[in-house]
């Protein structure tokens, strides 16, 4: 029970900022890496400097994929999206409220452009007939974060059971 608590207080932190339902459909725990992993570039590409892939793990976007039900044809995911605290470049200060008021050379990652940016990425690289939902996890009190881990079986040290980006 340790070892479940401290994945859930892990994945219930402020850094990870969104999470991502995507319904079922054609995809599978093999299928959906190579997809998100282009969104996860792409998303680090828009939001940070050309060196990004040189930066540690916690200076940049990365996804944690819970498959959720066994049964094929009801398989979906949930997704935590770990963002790092800060962008590199200056982004959508025309279309972003909360963007047009900061005046810090380096700005702190804003959960309204990043959402923007996914929905986008998600639309061209996972093409599904059934509407995807990105949620701001700030907003709903980091509840989607647990409730995104909430039926893995976090028993043992090594025993893990959601994909890493």
């Amino acid at each position: 029970m340790k070892v479940n608590n401290e994945y859930q207080g892990f994945f219930r932190s402020e850094r990870f900022t969104h999470h991502i339902t995507l319904p079922p459909s054609h995809l599978n725990e093999k299928t959906v890496l190579k997809p998100l992993r282009k969104v996860e570039f792409k998303l680090n590409k828009t939001f940070l400097k050309s060196s990004f892939p040189k930066y540690v793990a916690t200076d940049r976007f990365r996804f944690f994929i819970f498959p959720e039900d066994k049964n094929i044809d009801n398989q979906h995911f949930h997704i935590l999206l770990f963002s790092p605290r800060c962008r590199d470049k200056e982004f959508n200060k025309d279309h972003c409220i909360a963007c047009r008021f900061r005046g810090e050379p380096y700005f702190k990652t804003c959960p309204h452009c990043t959402t923007r940016v996914l929905y986008q990425l998600i639309k061209e690289e996972l093409p599904t007939k059934k509407d995807f939902r990105v949620t701001i996890c700030e907003e709903s009190d980091f509840y989607a974060n647990t409730y995104g881990n909430k039926k893995q079986k976090f028993t043992k040290e090594y025993d893990d059971s959601y994909l890493v980006c």
